[in-house]
């Protein structure tokens, strides 16, 4: 009866775990790409570019965060979507949850740290600053709050029972208990409150800290290109002003032409140098290369949490009613918006990519020298 029993949970966990291979396969993806990308971003920026520190940190500190959350996040995802009703290892379970969730923000965090040090440098240039071991102490000080704020997983998470009327089975799983104890259901709701809050709090503090920056950022193009706009007259007229008093009239270019002609040569060498120097100037956008590099990985950031704490709002994939009721296109649904947030940490070596030409030679050379080898 009991061998019965096992068949009957393996065949159905099997169904399962067949219905979820398509999101499988993209967690693969996150895998390898996620992996491979930071890996080399931290290798890249950590020993072949030669950048300040104060870009370079927290590229380097960002990218070692993201390869552990695309190396853990989607294999504890796989395996959980491998074994969905028949998971076994309470602790195993339990540690998984706690460092996944610790890791991931601890990351949102850093990206809320970065926004900060961003805006207090362009929008406030004169002002404080972040200094090297503010930075250090901030991001020791995120790590250290997303521990003790998911400390509370150890109690929520574990092996659960799951019940399938259907199959007359009962099955396990990894995920949030559903207690019978009416006082930690309650402490269950109101920790959970209280992360989706700060999620939000954190999330919408980085659009708001990034959108003064835009619009900083947009204003000094703004004046920049205004400028530009004004410099043609303002050249042409000091070139005929200069025209006047070096050249002169005509019975001066007869009775002094060496000195003319020195002139003319001094001022097209004088206009050749200050073309020069406009084309070494950098534009307001190349001076705020990586400022918009960072404000693209925030808005990824956001775009890729929004649905995955929806859809932890919206529905608690561990309840029976998720696995035996629904059906495998909604349930597939569910759980791809509840991982879309590895995404986010998948996606960031190639917005580097986007916007560090560097980078992009670097990379070249790396896989090219591979390949040649």
């Amino acid at each position: 009866m009991n061998e019965t029993l096992a068949e009957s949970v393996l065949h159905w966990n099997s169904e399962l775990s067949k219905s979820l291979i398509f999101l499988d396969v993209i967690l693969c993806v996150y895998i390898l790409l996620g992996v491979v990308g930071n890996v080399v971003v931290v290798f890249i920026y950590g020993f072949r570019l030669k950048i300040g520190m104060d870009d370079r940190f927290f590229i380097l500190v960002l990218g070692i965060l993201d390869t552990v959350v695309c190396c853990a996040n989607p294999a504890f995802s796989l395996w959980r979507n491998l074994a969905p009703v028949n998971s076994r290892g309470n602790i195993i379970c339990k540690v998984a949850w706690f460092c996944t969730r610790t890791i991931s923000t601890t990351s949102g965090l850093l990206i809320l740290i970065i926004a900060l040090q961003r805006f207090l440098k362009v929008c406030r240039p004169f002002g404080h600053q972040m200094t090297s071991v503010w930075k250090r102490i901030l991001v020791a000080g995120a790590l250290a709050m997303s521990c003790l704020m998911h400390t509370p997983l150890f109690i929520f998470y574990g092996e659960i029972t799951l019940h399938n009327p259907s199959r007359n089975v009962t099955g396990r799983r990894c995920g949030l208990i559903d207690s019978e104890d009416d006082m930690l259901t309650n402490a269950e709701m109101g920790y959970f409150y209280f992360m989706f809050a700060s999620a939000g709090v954190v999330l919408l503090s980085i659009i708001i800290l990034y959108s003064l920056i835009g619009r900083r950022i947009y204003e000094k193009v703004r004046r920049s290109k205004g400028r530009k706009a004004s410099i043609p007259y303002s050249q042409s007229s000091q070139y005929s002003e200069n025209e006047t008093n070096d050249i002169g009239t005509t019975d001066a270019m007869v009775t002094a032409p060496e000195s003319n002609v020195a002139s003319l040569k001094r001022h097209n060498k004088d206009k050749n140098t200050s073309s020069k120097r406009r084309k070494t100037r950098k534009s307001p956008l190349e001076k705020h290369r990586y400022t918009l590099m960072f404000m693209l990985i925030a808005a990824v950031c956001v775009a890729t949490y929004i649905p995955s704490l929806t859809a932890n709002i919206i529905q608690n994939i561990d309840s029976e009613e998720f696995w035996t009721e629904f059906t495998d296109g909604k349930r597939t649904f569910y759980i791809f918006l509840f991982q879309l947030y590895i995404l986010n940490h998948a996606a960031n070596p190639f917005i580097y990519g986007l916007f560090d030409g560097t980078f992009r030679l670097e990379v070249r050379k790396l896989f090219c020298k591979g390949v040649g080898k």
